[in-house]
This record gives C-alpha cells, structure tokens and sequence, in this order.
C-alpha cells in the first residue's frame, strides 16, 4: 500500500521529466526503468508476498488489482517510450 502511495507521484514526476528532458538519456533512462521494474515488483508481491502473506479469500481482488495495476502501467510505459522515440522538439 505505501509503495502504490509513493509510486503515483514517482509516475507523474517521471512523466514530467521524461516531456521536459526529452531528448535527453534522461527520458530512456525513465522509459527503462518504468519498463523493466513494475513487473519486477508484480512478480515478487504475487510469489512473495501475497503467497505467503495473503488472504486466499480475497485472491480474486488481488488479481484485479495487479490486472488495473499492469493496465495503467502498461500506457505509462507506451507513452515514455513514445516520448523518448519521438522527434518532437521541448521548448
């Protein structure tokens, strides 16, 4: 919960800086690393926290979630990729 806190302002900072630093290593830098450690972090809660911690009940909702979660992911990702491909020049 503190992690999904604390990466929303991470995604709207990283997306900032990736518009404004465009066509710097800066914006492949962001695109790697929002491209490479989100599923990293989805693979570990699911064997190593939810398997160990969480509630079998509730797995249904914890899929959902990771679905909603791997969703919004997945478009941020497209869009700093774009963004770093792009030939769009920033003031």
């Amino acid at each position: 919960m503190i992690l999904g806190v604390l990466a929303f302002p991470a995604t709207i900072v990283s997306a900032a800086l990736a518009v404004y630093f465009k066509d710097s290593v800066l914006a492949g830098s962001l695109f790697a690393i929002w491209a490479i450690l989100p599923p990293l972090w989805f693979a570990f809660e699911y064997f190593h926290v939810y398997r160990l911690y969480g509630d079998p009940d509730l797995f249904d909702e914890f899929k959902h979630g990771q679905h909603v979660t791997a969703t919004i992911w997945l478009g941020l990702a497209a869009f700093l990729g774009a963004l770093a491909n792009s030939l769009h020049q920033c003031p």
